[in-house]
């Protein structure tokens, strides 16, 4: 499978948050896009992994997405680390965009902020 565009998100809801718009209109294109989540944003005080996984199911068929995965990182202690640049440089490998979205990285929470260091770099791996 060959994508056009590959969002990276820290934990699943962020690239819905911050590009739902922009995927609904890259769809609306017909330009293939997908999503792929570092952490599955478990644990959290109200949520559930199944919880989470119903969420991000319903997300990807409303946005109509070509794809969607989860790489299971440890939520709340993603680090960029050789390894996690790895997982995701095999994605990317695999899908072979052309655009990338990351998170801006600067941000309070420090996921986000690693999630972008990690794609900015598995993209050369």
């Amino acid at each position: 499978m060959e994508l056009r565009v590959l969002a990276i998100a820290p934990h699943p809801d962020d690239a819905e948050i911050g590009l739902g718009g922009t995927i609904l209109s890259l769809r609306d294109k017909g330009i293939p896009v997908g999503i792929l989540d570092l952490t599955n944003g478990e644990p959290t005080p109200k949520g559930s992994p199944e919880k989470r996984e119903r969420e991000w199911k319903k997300a990807s068929s409303l946005l109509d997405l070509n794809f969607r995965d989860c790489l299971f990182l440890p939520n709340r202690y993603l680090f960029d680390t050789k390894e996690a640049r790895i997982k995701v440089a095999e994605v990317i490998r695999l899908l072979r965009p052309e655009v990338l979205f990351l998170p801006y990285f600067v941000d309070a929470h420090p996921d986000h902020v690693a999630a972008s260091r990690i794609g900015e770099a598995a993209r050369f791996y």
